[in-house]
């Protein structure tokens, strides 16, 4: 048998995940008619039909449910062994796996990121998404480089935690039902319909602190973990919130208006890494890179 051809298997794996030839071919940047070539050709070499057509559908036939799984491990070992020898390349710098809140990766990261692979630029960056505890336990576990996340961090880890940047709280409301311009206290915004983050975040235990100031436990008509979720919330209408970060300057286009806090409310977010270890030449960068904001 002849050797199989990556393009074929790649081609193979879209028809099927795209239900058609014509979507497939999209894409994958081929012609129609290429695509089908390619599976005519790749059947030829296997010596049996993978694809039956009905109408403008493709669906597997026996044998091309049994070679899906063969062929998603060919593409994953061609990537892994394109990805090793990145490394022996000169200016290849490596992946750092960062770990942080959503609103970070939103309003702070990417102009650090911008900034790192102007200078950097076979440097790679993978992002994940969570709250400081689970965050922080990819970091144990070795699957993440670098954390950003807001103290406290889990007590009792081997973890290093160094102070990075305070971030202030906003009130956000609906442009149309805004306060007058102005700090607003706890008491301003408790009888508001509440959209806040989830617990048991340190978002929102920061939230609610600033609310027991006042001697306030605020009930929200909704919880999201996910903060631009919840200014999409408000701009609709739906209701106002208090998030850390950036929101008072970037507040959804004039349909969110922001207030700061009385008494303020900050967020202190730091660098996070495995105690111990020896960072890599991309994970110091990027934190040098962090760092310089």
């Amino acid at each position: 048998m002849r050797r199989l051809s990556l393009d074929q298997v790649e081609t193979f794996l879209a028809v099927l995940a795209h239900g058609s030839f014509s979507a497939a071919a999209r894409k994958v940047n081929l012609s129609q008619p290429a695509v089908s070539h390619q599976i005519r050709e790749l059947e030829t070499r296997l010596g049996v039909r993978l694809i039956d057509r009905v109408g403008k559908q493709a669906y597997p036939t026996e044998a091309g449910r049994e070679f899906v799984p063969i062929a998603e491990r060919l593409l994953a070992e061609a990537d892994a062994a394109a990805l090793t020898m990145r490394r022996h390349q000169d200016d290849y710098v490596g992946t750092v796996r960062v770990g942080t809140a959503n609103n970070v990766v939103v309003w702070i990261l990417p102009e650090i990121i911008r900034k790192l692979r102007a200078d950097h630029p076979r440097l790679d960056v993978a992002i994940s998404t969570d709250w400081t505890g689970p965050i922080v336990e990819g970091i144990v576990a070795d699957r993440i480089d670098v954390a950003l996340v807001t103290l406290p961090v889990p007590a009792g880890l081997p973890v290093d935690v160094e102070p990075w940047r305070d971030e202030d709280s906003y009130a956000l409301f609906p442009a149309d039902r805004a306060p007058p311009e102005g700090p607003v206290t706890p008491e301003a915004v408790i009888n508001e319909p509440l959209i806040l983050p989830k617990r048991p975040g340190a978002v929102r235990r920061l939230v609610d602190a600033w609310f027991e100031t006042a001697g306030l436990t605020p009930k929200p008509i909704i919880e999201l973990s996910n903060s631009e979720a919840i200014k999409a919330m408000v701009a609709a209408g739906i209701g106002a919130t208090v998030l850390p970060g950036e929101h008072g300057e970037h507040h959804g286009h004039g349909r969110l208006v922001a207030r700061p806090l009385d008494p303020p409310a900050t967020r202190k977010l730091a660098i996070v890494t495995r105690r111990y270890r020896t960072l890599d030449r991309a994970t110091r960068l990027f934190i040098e890179a962090a760092k310089a904001g």
